[in-house]
Formats: C-alpha cells, sequence, structure tokens
C-alpha cells in the first residue's frame, strides 16, 4: 500500500511539472518576437569612429544610443554644426531610429558621447514587435562644417 501512494503521488507530481512548464512555454511563446533583443555596435568611416552603440528591443520598449562618436588623429577639432542620425530598415523602410544636432557657437566635436533615446515598443508589419534581427542597414549620417565652415558628411554602417 505504501508504494502505491508513493507512486500516485509521484504520478500526480509529475502531471502538474508537465501542466506548468506547458503553460509556462505557452506564455513565453506570447511574450513577443524571439532572437536577439540586445545587440552593441561599432563601425567607422574615413574621419570617424563609432564605438559602444548599444540597440535593446523589447516587446514592451526600444532604447537607442549610449555609444561614442570620436573623430580619428585629433582629440580637439572645433565646429558651429554638428548632427548625426540613426537609421535603420523596417518593414522595407528607412527609419530614422535616432538624431542629434548642435548649433551656434564654436564647440570640440572631437569626442561626442551619444545619449540615449528610449520609447515604446516598435511594432512590425503583422502586428508582433520587432527583435534587432529584423532590422537592416543600421546605420549613422554624420553631418558637420569643417574649421573653415564646409558642410561634411559622412556614413557609417553597423558592425556587430
Amino acid at each position: 500500500m505504501f508504494n502505491e501512494r508513493r507512486f500516485k503521488i509521484g504520478i500526480l507530481l509529475f502531471i502538474f511539472t508537465i501542466i506548468l512548464f506547458g503553460c509556462q512555454n505557452q506564455n513565453d511563446n506570447a511574450k513577443g518576437p524571439k532572437g536577439n533583443l540586445f545587440n552593441v555596435f561599432t563601425g567607422e568611416s574615413e574621419s570617424w569612429e563609432l564605438s559602444g552603440y548599444e540597440i535593446e528591443l523589447t516587446p514592451h520598449s526600444s532604447k537607442f544610443g549610449n555609444g561614442t562618436l570620436t573623430m580619428k588623429n585629433t582629440t580637439d577639432y572645433s565646429s558651429d554644426f554638428f548632427s548625426f542620425e540613426v537609421h535603420a530598415t523596417i518593414n522595407n523602410n528607412d527609419e530614422v531610429m535616432q538624431k542629434h544636432q548642435l548649433s551656434g557657437e564654436q564647440v570640440n566635436i572631437a569626442t561626442k558621447k551619444i545619449g540615449t533615446i528610449e520609447g515604446n515598443e516598435l511594432p512590425s508589419k503583422n502586428g508582433d514587435y520587432i527583435s534587432i534581427n529584423d532590422l537592416s542597414d543600421i546605420y549613422m549620417i554624420i553631418k558637420w562644417n569643417d574649421q573653415q565652415g564646409n558642410k561634411k558628411e559622412e556614413r557609417i554602417n553597423f558592425i556587430k
């Protein structure tokens, strides 16, 4: 009798465990996209290097930034205009994910810490939420005035 009781309790625990893990897997599927939610990117152009740029996407939020943009071969470069835009292709559309601009007085643009922009989730065409795997052609456009006042523009393609 003791072994039969143990056997029944074991079967009940086994069934309970299967039901518990089955419900957990269904909840995981309902949360949103599979794949990478967070990546750090680097890249460079002729005049600039980008390091530590982060993209974090969850079913409930998006976050872009936290990198450093450094002008090559100098620690001091004054300009009266500087801007950058981060682009990504989502659902075959080029979207601006982050942008920043400063103009007016002369400032040193040789090293710029990129702030962070946070927002809502990014929905896909089918109503799910996108992951980093759904982003393609991620790049940054940098514009600045050189020390003679000429407009300059370069593109940095992001590398994981």
